[in-house]
């Protein structure tokens, strides 16, 4: 939820939060944005598996409790985001025998005319497994657009060009 986002991003620290996070989880490759917006975080699928193993171990410094709230909401995570988009790809859609799945995805179009998704999470009731996801895709459209749908106030989950992008996640 995008309005949760910012919500959480404005009220406790905006980019420090990025810097402090990687500095706790020894995340090397994880950037706060240079324009200070939440979406634009710069990281690697290695540091977002090092932030689940340090979640799940207690080295990051959280609670076993607040570790149990922040996994038990991944569990609960909807078919459909809040702003529409199916997000239901990756980890969810790459294993459908797994019932049990804490996962955390992400979208966003345009960014060097390719999308990018992500795919992170836990895998087992127990945690057992760690996987991050991560897709670069040209964006593709057939009748050669001349610009693309501004994805923060387009549904474009039923999208073509989004559509493939996922499945290639």
């Amino acid at each position: 939820d995008d309005n949760a986002a910012y919500t959480l991003w404005y009220r406790y620290g905006s980019s420090e939060i990025v810097r402090a996070v990687a500095a706790r989880y020894a995340l090397r490759n994880t950037d706060a944005p240079g324009d200070d917006q939440w979406y634009n975080t710069e990281t690697t699928p290695s540091d977002l598996v090092g932030y689940y193993a340090g979640l799940l171990n207690g080295s990051g410094g959280l609670t076993t409790a607040s570790t149990d709230i922040i996994i038990g909401m991944l569990r609960r995570s909807a078919p459909v985001a809040a702003d529409g988009y199916k997000q239901h790809f990756g980890i969810v859609d790459g294993l459908p025998g797994e019932t049990v799945h804490a996962v955390k995805q992400g979208w966003m179009c345009c960014v060097s005319d390719r999308w990018v998704h992500l795919s992170t999470g836990t895998i087992g009731a127990d945690n057992r497994y760690v996987l991050a996801l991560s897709s670069r895709e040209d964006i593709f459209y057939a009748d050669d657009m001349e610009s693309y749908p501004d994805t923060a106030v387009v549904d474009v989950s039923d999208d073509a060009s989004a559509l493939h992008a996922r499945d290639t996640l």
